[in-house]
């Protein structure tokens, strides 16, 4: 249910930007803040740079691909990032964050659905039956702030202002070549861009385009899993079956299925080529993740709608499904802390 923030990794690709055609460039010019300049200063380190000098330099600047993502790491070297690096300012890392902590919710929310299915009768029933509307609701809470955040972040990619000073660092801004998002407070910060630059930047851009239609599929599966608390829609009613029907399992097969072709989308952009797999590119394996995990989802409402005396399948379905989105939640977070040092 995250793949809304892999598309952030997408945009900030400035291989997408390549080849996009000419007139599709931007052509709004961003405000910046002023900053004097002490001319007479500036002019005699100018003419220092121009004067002869007798020291050899023997420094080789770094060849880097334009648009190339941070070198692969190992698994618990991510995870010492994820668990130190703390870029709070940065919104893209509180949405990271806030979709790994609701995939989490919803990998738990799918044992609790697995567990009952299997096992008649548990130890556990009166604390599943206890939690499980508990983890459901705080994890679509989560997801749907996450969600609404996640355009916010989109806005201010590479808003921030590039800084080349020493106290980079002291201002939170990212090191890393081509990421310089305007953080929360500075002055680059912006809630909705102009209407010029919104529709040059943004709604032409086919991976926002792919996160607009992950948001539609995130609202969609949330929607669904909170119907599907045990009580929203009582039993005893005659019309218990078509609503639930209506109201959990039509939604689930929905969003599933958007959310599976919007990631769909999205692993192609990281491709050179539509047919050609970007096996070492982490935003290609957190869309695919994506989209096999949302197909799972999707598959499961299909099994429940189709065979309803398959429970067990379609929670395993579902179980498989969830655990797929928590690792591409993972992947992504690892992905935003890995552009900071």
């Amino acid at each position: 249910m995250n793949s809304v923030g892999v598309y952030r990794q997408s945009i900030i690709n400035t291989r997408i930007k390549a080849r996009q055609p000419v007139y599709k460039e931007r052509a709004v010019i961003r405000p910046k803040p002023f900053r004097p300049v002490d001319w007479p200063s500036f002019k005699q380190e100018c003419e220092e740079q121009r004067a002869p000098s007798a020291i050899i330099d023997n420094y080789e600047l770094p060849i880097h691909e334009v648009g190339s993502e941070p070198p692969l790491i190992s698994f618990l070297g991510g995870l010492k990032r994820v668990c130190t690096v703390y870029p709070y300012r940065d919104l893209q890392w509180i949405v990271a964050l806030l979709f790994f902590i609701g995939s989490s919710a919803f990998a738990v929310r799918s044992l609790l659905i697995l567990v009952p299915t299997m096992y008649q009768e548990t130890a556990l029933d009166d604390r599943i039956k206890a939690g499980f509307p508990t983890v459901t609701v705080v994890g679509a809470a989560i997801l749907l702030f996450g969600n609404q955040m996640t355009i916010f972040a989109a806005f201010n990619i590479n808003r921030g202002v590039e800084d080349k000073d020493e106290n980079i660092e002291e201002k939170g801004q990212s090191l890393t070549e081509g990421y310089h998002p305007a953080l929360l407070g500075s002055k680059e910060w912006t809630w909705w861009p102009p209407f010029a630059e919104l529709k040059s930047d943004f709604l032409l851009n086919p991976a926002f385009r792919a996160g607009i239609m992950s948001m539609l599929g995130i609202w969609t599966l949330t929607t669904s899993a909170i119907a599907g608390i045990p009580g929203v829609i009582h039993e005893s009613t005659r019309e218990y079956l078509l609503q639930f029907r209506h109201f959990v399992v039509f939604p689930q097969i929905v969003g599933g299925g958007i959310l599976a072709l919007a990631a769909l989308r999205l692993m192609t952009l990281t491709q050179s080529r539509w047919y050609k797999p970007a096996f070492f590119s982490l935003a290609w394996h957190s869309s695919c993740l994506n989209m096999l995990g949302a197909g799972f989802i999707s598959a499961s409402g299909i099994i429940t709608l189709t065979v309803p005396g398959a429970r067990i399948l379609s929670a395993l379905a579902n179980m498989a499904g969830a655990w797929l989105l928590l690792v591409a939640s993972f992947i992504h977070l690892l992905m935003v802390v890995e552009l900071y040092p």
